[in-house]
């Protein structure tokens, strides 16, 4: 296709997905640009490129294209979450609580969407709910990112509930978590140093 026509939307998007695949996000979102120029209303694109400026800690420029996607299709769970959690990330809980709630409602059991809710209701002073969406998205990822990060949002909206006991208790969850994960990445870079260099002792 690229040699019949290479300005083709489609040949911008192949390639676009080429360089995410390889982490050349800005070759990405440039690709992308140039597919939602012939396609300004493809919600898979705007999402893509989305993702990609998210990537790249560009925030501004995901939540406009997450916003530009949900706009086109308001009732997709994903651009739901996508706005909502860059909200939140933002400190704007007020726009960031109902799209996760209404994302939750629809597609449920999303520990990391769960997570998002919890620091946004916390954000809010909404602090017995955030209690209990931070302990679900903890219990759902035992051992994950969210998992830790759940159990450290929790410490801190216990100390602000004055439930001492329950903030050490999720801070012990968290230092483990973080200790457990810090230790495997030891481990893994470790294992790597061997695959590298066989005869280093």
């Amino acid at each position: 296709m690229s040699k019949i026509d290479p300005n083709n939307w489609h040949v911008h998007r192949v390639q676009a997905q080429l360089y995410a695949e390889v982490g050349e996000h800005t070759q990405a979102i440039t690709e992308y640009q140039a597919a939602l120029k012939q396609q300004p209303k493809n919600p898979d694109l705007l999402e893509a490129l989305g993702d990609e400026y998210r990537a790249t800690s560009r925030l501004d420029s995901a939540a406009d294209a997450y916003r530009q996607e949900l706009e086109i299709v308001p009732a997709n769970p994903v651009a739901m979450y996508n706005v909502g959690s860059i909200a939140i990330e933002r400190g704007d809980a007020a726009t960031g609580v109902p799209l996760l709630e209404a994302m939750i409602k629809t597609f449920p059991d999303s520990p990391v969407a769960e997570y998002f809710l919890g620091r946004g209701l916390a954000a809010s002073g909404r602090y017995e709910e955030a209690v209990d969406w931070l302990k679900r998205s903890a219990a759902a990822d035992k051992d994950g990112e969210i998992g830790k990060r759940s159990w450290y949002e929790l410490a801190r909206v216990y100390t602000r509930l004055h439930r001492t006991g329950d903030a050490e208790t999720a801070q012990r969850e968290y230092s483990r978590l973080r200790d457990q994960q810090e230790k495997k990445s030891a481990q893994e870079t470790q294992e790597w140093r061997k695959l590298a260099h066989p005869d280093s002792k």
